[in-house]
């Protein structure tokens, strides 16, 4: 940038210094929380050079930033008030980036110089933002579009203003420094007027009415000092709530208007005392006396002062919430949980009783009839919908008891009915079962055992239809007329209603507990609030007084130096910067204040409305806690009379029920045994399926060894072996699911029969010894068969093959070859009493052929 850029740059940085104390990293990185994005390293170490005011240039080229990062980076540059060159080439800028950064350029005070060059994103709508920016900000000199999107006339329109800013830049530079070269950057910079005033054929006429204006006397600025009304500590809202300062909602405003209001009348005031000062230092360099003119604008500078304290209004809507409340003030209620509460309350303007007493008392009414009942539950869901947490549990639990309640004696006439339709039922049932186990006899009888096997499967299907009927029978009685099952389903139901009932008692005191908590925290902070607003008045108003004494003081000394202008003109020059400076930081204090006035009554209204909706939910959780109440009172009585209605009631009910057992006990025993003896049955004949495949594939191992062609006849009978024991197992399988199903069904009728003192051997024991005697049984027919093989084979063999080795070795010792036995011998010998001729293959490793021999063995021994 030109020598004539930056001078004119640190002129705007002279006259706007930083307000903020924090460094530009610390900007950075809250503006990055803020918007939910992760702060760029690259960017942190660009800020951490230097402090804000030492920070004139910085340069974020090939830096690629999105939107939100650049908004971050926006932000970062209102905070460096002597910044004067900013770089974004190549960054990828998007048009979104735009608004920011003309956010930005219209209020930085001292960027002159910026690159946007590389950025193809930015285009005609980037360039008409950017075209109105240059020509109001004359201070900006110089802007780098080369690889834009944006078209060559307009790239050329945009030079040819930076061209006339420079120039104009140039002009006043001059100027300043051709007028005083002491003067500051920002002064120089506006000498035109005051110079045309002191050189005008009207010169004399200014001066001349200056004086006129200026014999009045020094102008009185008591106005300054105004406090602001309703500041008292009485508050409107809930019986304390303090009044509002006296500031405009900013809601009610038209912001722009108002901002634009703000910025002229700031203006004049400050442009008015700049040309004050620009005079005096005319006077100065002159020596010329015009305390008259001087005056006048002094007093045409008060009517603008006036008119800025009664026009200037913050014209920014606070930003304070009921969010900001909750998570300034510290409250245990966050906004998620006033959404919950919503749910199970209804805000209340004033505490409300619920009248709930009558609804259950005529539900305890045994007169009421169902539907009336029904019509009464209505209302009473009505009356306390949404007024506690748990409350639909509740009235679930309460037409709970209003079942229990209606189990009357006409019950067991119904439950007669039921067990009359099925006793036909079962009475049939046990015609086919006894009809199915005489075919299974004659089956078994003619070794049909095909059919004897779906004989057994027919009649386990058949028996296990009149145990689900008898169990039908049972429940019904069970569960409409028994009275221990009355009284544990009453004793269950009150557990629940405790259990619910000290759950929503807790939750409601919580919340009520919480709301008195943030609402005495609300006070407090309202209270802190209102004092730190009276203190912040108080001082307000010091600041106006010594600002208007140190203005009335000063008017009294110009008084005193322009008696003795000759000698004094130098303190006069100095008492009007002096004058400058007061007004201008009286006019940040005037801001100040204002925005301070907005702020505080923003709390003030959203601490009212929170504290409104927070009192209305205590008014609803002690309506709750008034339910409550009714409900356990009822449940209370509604146990007591059902505890009554069952002692009153007949033993009918439990003498069926006992009875409906013992014949479920006989059916189950005749079911198991017969299961068990099926699942005995099945099991041995997997037993024998794994056998038979062990020999057939040993035998298929030795006819490999002997050369025996039967070697495909015995692989296809491995195969049907292994389809026939996969069947076998699945059925296996099936009837034990089919009987530990039926023994886990029957465990609690057992423990209820022996606890009604009725003695009884176990199904269960009983299935076992049958099983254990058939199992001892086939276990000594086998132990016959085994001993038989081994002495027809294993022993004859052991004795072939001794004799075999005592011969060889004796040949061997002897060297001749004629005591080894020939195999015609060996034949021979196995032709001797009690050994086969030919044997033409072994029985496998159990020493026993899988011939029909063995398997007419097993089904002996399992009939």
């Amino acid at each position: 940038m030109t020598e004539l850029g930056t001078s004119v740059a640190s002129a705007a940085a002279s006259s706007n210094p930083a307000i903020s104390s924090t460094t530009p990293t610390d900007v950075y990185q809250q503006q990055c929380k803020l918007l939910k994005i992760k702060p760029d390293p690259s960017v942190v170490r660009l800020l951490e050079r230097k402090g804000a005011d030492a920070i004139t240039e910085l340069d974020f080229s090939n830096l690629m930033l999105s939107p939100q990062a650049f908004e971050a980076v926006m932000e970062v540059c209102k905070t460096l008030p002597r910044l004067q060159r900013l770089g974004f080439k190549g960054s990828g800028l998007k048009q979104e980036c735009m608004p920011s950064l003309i956010d930005m350029l219209s209020q930085h005070p001292s960027i002159a110089s910026l690159s946007l060059a590389e950025n193809q994103n930015l285009g005609f709508a980037a360039a008409k933002l950017l075209l109105p920016l240059v020509k109001e900000r004359k201070q900006i000199l110089e802007v780098g579009l080369s690889g834009t999107s944006m078209a060559e006339p307009t790239k050329a329109l945009i030079q040819k203003i930076l061209t006339a800013n420079c120039n104009e830049a140039r002009t006043l530079q001059s100027q300043s420094i051709g007028a005083d070269s002491v003067a500051s950057p920002m002064k120089a910079a506006r000498p035109t007027a005051a110079a045309a005033a002191a050189t005008s054929p009207g010169d004399v006429h200014l001066i001349a009415a200056a004086g006129a204006a200026g014999e009045s006397g020094p102008r009185d600025m008591t106005a300054l000092n105004r406090p602001a009304p309703g500041s008292g500590a009485a508050g409107a809202a809930i019986g304390f709530m303090p009044s509002p300062a006296n500031a405009p909602n900013p809601l009610m405003m038209d912001l722009p208007e108002q901002k634009r209001t703000n910025h002229r009348l700031k203006t004049q005031v400050l442009e008015h005392e700049e040309r004050i000062v620009a005079t005096l230092k005319e006077y100065l360099l002159k020596c010329d006396k015009r305390p008259k003119e001087i005056k006048e604008r002094q007093s045409r500078g008060h009517d603008f002062i006036d008119a800025f304290r009664d026009g200037w209004k913050w014209a920014m809507p606070s930003d304070f919430n009921v969010s900001a409340c909750i998570s300034d003030f510290g409250l245990e209620i966050t906004e998620e949980d006033l959404e919950n509460a919503y749910v199970h309350y209804t805000p209340l303007k004033e505490p409300l009783h619920l009248s709930l007493k009558s609804n259950f008392q005529e539900l305890q009414d045994l007169a009421t009839g169902r539907r009336r009942k029904n019509t009464v539950m209505e209302e009473l869901s009505g009356k306390v919908r949404q007024h506690g947490p748990g409350i639909n549990v509740l009235l679930d639990i309460v037409r709970n008891f209003l079942d229990l309640m209606g189990q009357d004696g006409t019950t067991l006439e119904a439950v007669r009915s039921v067990l009359h339709e099925t006793e036909e039922q079962i009475k049939e049932l046990n015609e086919k079962i006894d009809r199915n186990e005489a075919s299974r006899e004659r089956a078994l009888q003619d070794e049909d055992l095909q059919a004897a096997e779906e004989f057994y499967e027919r009649s386990l299907d058949l028996q296990e239809q009149v145990i689900d009927i008898i169990l039908f029978r049972l429940n019904n009685l069970l569960d409409r007329t028994s009275r221990v099952r009355l009284l544990d389903n009453l004793r269950r139901l009150c557990e629940r209603a405790d259990g619910q009932m000290n759950e929503t008692k807790r939750l409601n005191d919580d919340m009520a507990a919480k709301i008195v908590l943030d609402m005495k925290r609300l006070r407090q902070h309202v209270a802190e609030e209102d004092e730190g607003m009276r203190y912040r008045e108080e001082e307000f108003a010091e600041i106006m007084k010594r600002s208007n004494e140190e203005l009335m003081n000063n008017q009294r000394q110009q008084d005193k130096i322009w008696r003795d202008i000759t000698y004094s003109f130098r303190e006069l020059k100095e008492l009007g910067d002096a004058r400058y400076k007061e007004i201008e930081a009286w006019t940040k204090e005037v801001e100040k204040h204002e925005r301070r006035k907005v702020e505080f009554n923003a709390i003030l209204v959203v601490a009212e409305q929170h504290l409104v909706t927070l009192q209305e939910l205590l008014y609803d959780c002690s309506t709750c806690d008034d339910a409550l109440r009714d409900f356990d009172e009822f449940i209370r009585r509604a146990a007591d009379d059902i505890t009554s209605m069952a002692d009153l009631a007949s033993s009918e009910g439990d003498s069926l029920a006992l009875s409906e057992q013992k014949r479920y006990l006989g059916a189950f025993r005749r079911f198991y045994i017969q299961v068990g003896e099926l699942h005995f049955r099945r099991t041995k004949r997997l037993e024998e399926c794994d056998r038979m495949l062990r020999n057939t594939e040993f035998q298929i191992d030795f006819c490999r060894e002997t050369l025996d062609p039967d070697l495909q006849r015995y692989r296809e009978q491995l195969k049907e072996l292994q389809l026939r024991r996969a069947e076998v197992a699945e059925r296996v399988k099936r009837l034990e699911q089919q009987g530990d199903e039926r023994a886990i069904q029957f465990a609690p009728h057992e423990e209820a029969l022996r606890a009604a003192g009725f003695e009884f051997e176990s199904p269960l024991l009983e299935m076992q010894e049958e099983t254990a005697e058939r199992k001892n049984k086939v276990l000594k027919t086998r132990q016959v068969f085994l001993e038989k093989d081994k002495e027809e084979l294993v022993d004859r063999e052991e004795r072939e093959l001794q004799t075999l080795i005592t011969s060889t070795k004796a040949a061997r010792q002897s060297g001749i070859s004629s005591l080894v036995r020939s195999l015609n011998s060996d034949a021979t010998n196995d032709s001797s009493p009690g050994n086969s001729p030919v044997r033409s293959s072994p029985a496998g490793p159990s020493q026993q052929p899988p011939g029909p021999r063995t398997r007419k063995g097993i089904v002996g021994g399992l009939a």
